[in-house]
């Protein structure tokens, strides 16, 4: 959240909160921001109060990543960090949000009694998860969990003294 600020002005002051914040040289990273909030109060030119995601990636990752798509020829135009990419499919995808300037489901203000719609994600990777809970106006919560799949999977290699192909078979077909 920042203080009250000419809205002109808020690019700089989340640059410079980016240099305070990010744990690397600005130049080690690819980084941006996003206003977290549809509503944003502005009073004589100046945004009251406005809530700011700021997000980072180091620039080494990327290539690394980015290097499988140039090596077969194949031109990326968009990245997002998983926990972005799940909140903007919660907001446009699961939520339908189309825009408007409130927390309804199509922009605008509730009806009296209709309670917002919210969405929680929890999206498991091999090696790591991200949970995120959202109205498609906010993101309420957001968390990296450092467990993924392999995690139950080598549970079950030492507990059930299963090869890991076998314990991966078994999980993945438990309700069999």
């Amino acid at each position: 959240m920042i203080p009250a600020i000419e809205k002109k002005r808020i690019p700089d002051i989340v640059k410079f909160e980016a240099k305070q914040q990010i744990p690397f040289p600005l130049e080690e990273v690819v980084w941006d921001f996003q206003r977290l909030s549809d509503k944003q109060e502005v009073i004589g030119g100046f945004a009251m109060e406005t809530e700011i995601g700021l997000f980072a990636m180091k620039r080494d990752i990327i290539s690394r990543h980015l290097a499988h798509y140039q090596g077969v020829k194949s031109e990326v135009h968009l990245v997002q960090m998983a926990p972005l990419a799940l909140a903007n499919y919660a907001t446009y995808e699961l939520l339908k949000k189309r825009g408007g300037d409130g927390p309804g489901e199509e922009g605008g203000e509730l009806p009296p009694g209709k309670k917002k719609r919210c969405v929680v994600i929890l999206d498991i990777g091999t090696e790591g998860s991200n949970l995120l809970i959202t109205d498609g106006a906010k993101v309420i919560w957001q968390r990296p969990v450092p467990l993924g799949g392999n995690n139950f999977t080598r549970v079950l290699t030492k507990e059930m003294k299963l090869t890991f192909a076998k314990a991966e078979h078994l999980k993945r077909h438990a309700a069999k």
